[in-house]
């Protein structure tokens, strides 16, 4: 099964955070790209039953349709979604 999911170092700087939304946050996977810092990620499958769990890290990854993210503690900032 490939993987669907997949974090990579951030490159954003922390002021870039300055106007992004506080977890905990939801979010469902339409190809956009999310970044987020100071999380603890919850990789979810389309039903939300949750298939990994990511300790407190900073990280930005695109999140494909099937896949749903729940942010807890810290930032996360999106944008939109990209064609799949």
């Amino acid at each position: 099964m490939p993987k669907t999911f997949e974090i990579e170092t951030l490159s954003q700087s922390n002021s870039f955070f300055d106007n992004a939304d506080d977890a905990p946050l939801q979010i469902e996977g339409l190809g956009q790209k999310v970044y987020w810092k100071g999380c603890t990620v919850l990789e979810c499958d389309s039903n939300w039953t949750v298939v990994n769990r990511h300790p407190v890290c900073d990280g930005e990854a695109i999140v494909k349709k099937g896949t749903n993210l729940w942010f807890g503690e810290g930032k996360v900032k999106m944008s939109p979604p990209v064609a799949q």
